[in-house]
C-alpha cells in the first residue's frame, strides 16, 4: 500500500509532499511512504529538517492520504492545536442528484443542481451521495467534458454535461470510451491517454489512480486480457476455415521479413517485462532518497567529526566505494525507467492493443494467389 503527506488549503487546494522534498499539486510527484505508520513517524522529522517549507502552514491541515483506498486520515493533533481548525479543512458534504447536472470547472458545482435530493434521503443516507464526470484535455490542455447526450467533449459545461452518481457505472462508461477506436479518430484534437473519471464537488481523480511513479494504475485484469488474447492469437492451431474470406483478396509483392531477428513472441515478452521493470521505478526513487539523505551523509559526517588516526581508512574508503557503487546502479536503473515512462504509455498501449479487431476476429484474404492455394488445403 502507498501513502502520500496532503496539505489542504483552506482554498481546498490539495498540496503533496514530493520527491523533491517540498510541496507540489502534481499528484504524479507526490512521495510515498509504504504505511499510514512510517508516515507519521516522518512527518515530525520533516517539519523539523524543512521549517520554513512548514512554517506557514496550519499544522491541522495536515492529513495521510491513503491512494489504494482513496481515503484520507487527519495527522493526529494536539487538543489545543485540533481546536482551533477552521471548518473549511474538513471533507465537505456533499448532496446526491440522479439528474444531469452543470459544472463549471472540476471543482464547482451548480449549487441548486446539487440541492435536488430530499430532506428524507438526507437524514437517512449514512454515506454521502457522489457525483463524477468524464475529463480530457483538449488544445493547450484545456480540460473538457465528456457529454454522453452529443457523444462528444465540451469545453464549457452546461446542461449536456453527464454526471453520474454511481461511480462503477461512471467507470464502466469511460473504459468502454477509452478502447473505441472510431470515437478518438473522429476527435483527434482530444488527448486520449488524459482521459480521466473526477469527483465533481472536489475534482478529485478516480480513475484510473495514479500509482507512485505517476503512472496509471493499471487493472490487473487489463493485464490478463492482453496475455490471453495474445496467446489465443499465437495459437498454433490457426483460425477456422469458416472465418475465411475471398471477398477482399487481391495480388501483392512484398519482400521478406527475417523472424528470426524480429520475433514477434519475444517482442510481446520485452513488452511484458516493461510493464513489470516500470513497477520498480517509485522503488528506485525511494532508495536513491535513502543512500542521498542518509546512508552517504553517515559516512560523511564520520569523516568531519573523528580524527584520522582513529580511523581505519583503507576499510571505511572501501565501503564507502561499495555503497557509492550500489547507488550508482540504483541511479543508473532509476534514469532509464524515468525516460521510459515518459515515452511510453503502458495504459494507452494496452487499450489499442486490446482494441485492434484483428485480434480473434474473422480475417478478409488479402492475396489471391495466396489465398487460392491455403482454400485447396483446408478440408
Amino acid at each position: 500500500m502507498s501513502f502520500a503527506l496532503l496539505y489542504r488549503s483552506l482554498s481546498r487546494t490539495r498540496w503533496y509532499w514530493s520527491v523533491s522534498q517540498n510541496f507540489t499539486q502534481k499528484s504524479e510527484r507526490q512521495f510515498t511512504w509504504e504505511s499510514a505508520a512510517d508516515l507519521a513517524a516522518d512527518y515530525p522529522k520533516l517539519r523539523s529538517r524543512y521549517p520554513t517549507l512548514f512554517a506557514k502552514k496550519r499544522a491541522e491541515a495536515f492529513w495521510i492520504y491513503d491512494l489504494a483506498h482513496d481515503d484520507a486520515t487527519r495527522l493526529s493533533l494536539d487538543a489545543d492545536d485540533s481546536a482551533d481548525m477552521p471548518a473549511d479543512d474538513a471533507p465537505q458534504a456533499e448532496t446526491k442528484n440522479d439528474k444531469i447536472i452543470a459544472v463549471d470547472s472540476p471543482t464547482a458545482v451548480d449549487s441548486m443542481a446539487l440541492q435536488t435530493s430530499t430532506s428524507k434521503q438526507q437524514g437517512n443516507d449514512p454515506k454521502t451521495p457522489e457525483h463524477f464526470a468524464l475529463m480530457v484535455d483538449g488544445k493547450n490542455n484545456a480540460s473538457c467534458y465528456y457529454s454522453r447526450t452529443l457523444k462528444k467533449f465540451v469545453v464549457k459545461v452546461n446542461e449536456h454535461a453527464s454526471v453520474w452518481d454511481r461511480r462503477d457505472s461512471a467507470i464502466d462508461v469511460g473504459k468502454e470510451l477509452a478502447i473505441n477506436d472510431s470515437f478518438w479518430l473522429g476527435h483527434a484534437e482530444y488527448d486520449r491517454a488524459t482521459l480521466r473519471l473526477v469527483r465533481v464537488e472536489d475534482g478529485e481523480r478516480i480513475w484510473p489512480q495514479l500509482a507512485g511513479d505517476g503512472l496509471p494504475m493499471l487493472e490487473p485484469e487489463l493485464i490478463d486480457r492482453f496475455r490471453q488474447k495474445i496467446s489465443a492469437h499465437l495459437d498454433d492451431d490457426g483460425p477456422a476455415a469458416s472465418t475465411m474470406s475471398l471477398a477482399k483478396a487481391a495480388r501483392h509483392e512484398v519482400e521478406t521479413i527475417d523472424f528470426e531477428r524480429f520475433n514477434l513472441k519475444k517482442i510481446l515478452e520485452a513488452i511484458d517485462y516493461l510493464i513489470d521493470a516500470l513497477r520498480l521505478k517509485a522503488t528506485a526513487e525511494r532508495q536513491l532518497k535513502v543512500f542521498d539523505q542518509s546512508i552517504l551523509q553517515d559516512y560523511l559526517h564520520v569523516i568531519e567529526l573523528t580524527e584520522l588516526d582513529q580511523i581505519d581508512a583503507q576499510r571505511l574508503v572501501a565501503s564507502l566505494q561499495t555503497n557509492r557503487r550500489a547507488r550508482r546502479q540504483i541511479k543508473d536503473l532509476k534514469i532509464i525507467l524515468s525516460a521510459l515512462a515518459k515515452s511510453f504509455d503502458v495504459q494507452q498501449f494496452l487499450n489499442i492493443l486490446l482494441s485492434e479487431p484483428s485480434l480473434g476476429s474473422q480475417y478478409y484474404f488479402r492475396d489471391q494467389a495466396a489465398a487460392t492455394q491455403i482454400k485447396e488445403m483446408i478440408h
